[in-house]
């Protein structure tokens, strides 16, 4: 049921998502202005689980906020923002 990865042309042998063990995560943000003013903005970052059925991936009941990152613009470093989140990614592809 995976698809073969495939590498700039190069194909490999690996199907992704094919063991039931395999998770599917995307992460989305985007900025907005949450008064009138528009003087401060918020940047959400939201994790989506592609494991479940695709009819219920958005629903709200499926969306993870992970944090909102707040400031009177956008963030100028959003990497140390995800630091958290990769050290737990990297724990988890790990076995833990």
């Amino acid at each position: 049921m995976g698809t073969l990865g495939e590498v700039n042309g190069r194909r490999f042998e690996h199907k992704y998502f094919d063991d039931e063990c395999d998770i599917a995560l995307g992460l989305s943000t985007d900025g907005f202005t949450p008064f009138k003013q528009r003087k401060n903005t918020a940047w959400p970052l939201i994790i989506f689980n592609y494991n479940l059925p695709s009819k219920i991936w958005f629903h709200i009941d499926n969306i993870l906020l992970l944090r909102v990152i707040p400031g009177p613009k956008k963030p100028v470093d959003v990497d140390s923002f995800l630091w958290p989140l990769i050290k737990e990614l990297l724990q988890l592809a790990a076995g833990i």
